[in-house]
């Protein structure tokens, strides 16, 4: 592969990789920035990239246990001033719990008219964090697949993206740089 350090290039080098393990190794070079990211969705959108066509998928998942009442926020509304009791300390421990199990999930699909040829970037809240990161190389990314990763065609991964809650497709990693906020 020739010496390719421009992250569109690597980009449209991912778009055209013959199979998954020339796809792995642009992934392993490419750095995803908010940018690049929103260029590829724009270019996708707009035509640019005319043999794509695009969609995206955006969830809010709470799972079932992930739940608030009212009646659970009592004990910090009843909790004097000082230290919290407690049924506060469980309270607070409740919506901690609901923040992590929240899952905010962002898809973005490229793919032929025929679907023969796609790509899918996903990623949620939680993979953008530089710490508690489940990518065993640590630090914030996105997920990215293709039809070479999975047996299932691509209406089957899309149905399951959007399921609730999403079930994912074999994927790989590329490191994302949050934008400073």
């Amino acid at each position: 592969m020739d010496a390719i350090d421009e992250p569109r290039e690597l980009i449209i080098a991912l778009l055209n990789a013959v199979n998954k393990a020339s796809a792995e190794a642009i992934c392993r070079r490419l750095l995803m920035t908010d940018e690049l990211l929103l260029d590829l969705i724009l270019a996708a959108r707009s035509g640019v990239l005319s043999s794509y066509k695009y969609a995206c998928h955006f969830d809010d998942y709470m799972p079932d246990d992930a739940t608030l009442e009212n009646m659970d926020l009592r004990p910090i509304v009843d909790s004097p001033v000082g230290p919290l009791s407690t049924p506060g300390l469980r309270a607070f421990k409740r919506i901690d719990h609901i923040f992590r199990a929240r899952r905010l999930l962002s898809a973005h699909l490229l793919y032929s008219p025929s679907h023969s040829h796609w790509h899918l970037f996903y990623f949620d809240q939680r993979d953008k964090q530089f710490k508690a990161n489940h990518w065993k190389r640590g630090g914030p990314h996105v997920h990215y697949s293709r039809e070479s990763y999975t047996k299932q065609s691509l209406t089957d991964v899309w149905q399951r993206i959007r399921a609730s809650p999403p079930e994912v497709p074999g994927h790989t990693y590329i490191r994302y740089l949050p934008s400073a906020e």
